[in-house]
């Protein structure tokens, strides 16, 4: 089957390796950290959520199937992540409101 660069990586990853993973996070941390941003506001606390996210991708990628493009994949699993930390209510980001004069 002919898989994209991304998905040849992650089933690399799912083989044990290292150098494959370390790949997909250089290619893909910025744009899931923007992503968990919109979740939560806070630049350091998307940049916790982004590690989380890939943590938990390197510990699952012996399960992963290319049934989808990778893309998809990873930002299923990072959407689920951000979900499931916002209903925690770890993550609120405090909205000021300007009182009236």
């Amino acid at each position: 089957m002919d898989w994209d660069p991304d998905t040849q990586a992650m089933l690399k990853v799912a083989a044990g390796d290292k150098q494959a993973f370390a790949w997909l996070f250089d290619r893909h941390h910025a744009s899931v950290a923007r992503f968990a941003f919109r979740f939560v506001g806070d630049a350091a606390r998307a940049e916790e959520l982004t590690q989380d996210i890939f943590v938990k991708l390197y510990r699952h990628a012996r399960s992963y199937k290319p049934t989808a493009k990778f893309k998809t994949f990873l930002f299923r699993v990072a959407t689920n992540h951000c979900l499931n930390e916002m209903r925690r209510g770890e993550y609120r980001v405090a909205r000021l409101t300007a009182e009236a004069p």
